[in-house]
């Protein structure tokens, strides 16, 4: 299995004239600006960012993925139009942190979730393995309250808005407030907009 495809399986782009009906929408979503885009994070290093690399094309963006395209230090993801094109790395940690700072930087499609919700995500430790919780709540406040009780000392938290998908908090190093948000899009089901949040 492609380590991508669960990303690929929610994928269902909302149509433009869909976005035209929701004036609320509209203020929100951008018009994509899509360029290529390759991140790449080292193994070794557990704080270490991802780091992105703008091209002018996308044959170009596969040239330089392609180079020491199997050497295991290193995690990648190549992203084009909105969408991500390959990945390379077993560590599925390393390739969430990357897909997932490609989504907080608009270089992926955004996902929206059930309206009337709020989310809270965050990270844990079960074993040597990190591992994420998710909850739903129907109020902001209810969400608000969860979010402030959780401690965030060695991982992070986020606060999703499910209309939206916008996160309206979060907490602690972005790589890992990134894998929040992409332990979301691979598993709460929604919508993907050909477009930017604009907010």
């Amino acid at each position: 299995m492609d380590p991508d495809d669960s990303f690929r399986a929610v994928e269902l782009i909302v149509p433009d004239e869909e976005i035209l009906k929701d004036k609320q929408l509209q203020k929100q979503i951008e018009a994509p600006k899509w360029e290529s885009y390759v991140y790449v994070i080292a193994n070794a290093n557990k704080t270490a960012e991802c780091e992105r690399k703008r091209y002018n094309a996308l044959a170009e963006a596969q040239a330089d993925f392609s180079k020491d395209l199997h050497n295991p230090q290193f995690t990648k993801v190549l992203v084009d139009a909105g969408n991500i094109v390959q990945t390379q790395g077993e560590d599925q940690m390393k390739l969430s942190q990357c897909m997932g700072q490609a989504v907080l930087l608009g270089d992926l499609k955004r996902k929206a979730f059930a309206k009337g919700y709020f989310y809270v995500a965050n990270q844990t430790d079960l074993g040597n393995q990190t591992y994420n919780i998710l909850e739903r709540f129907k109020s902001q406040e209810q969400a608000k309250k969860k979010f402030a009780d959780l401690k965030g000392d060695k991982y992070a938290k986020i606060l999703v808005d499910g209309a939206s998908g916008r996160i309206i908090d979060k907490r602690g190093r972005e790589s890992l407030v990134a894998q929040n948000l992409m332990y979301m899009y691979e598993h709460v089901q929604g919508k993907v907009y050909n477009g930017r949040f604009a907010v």
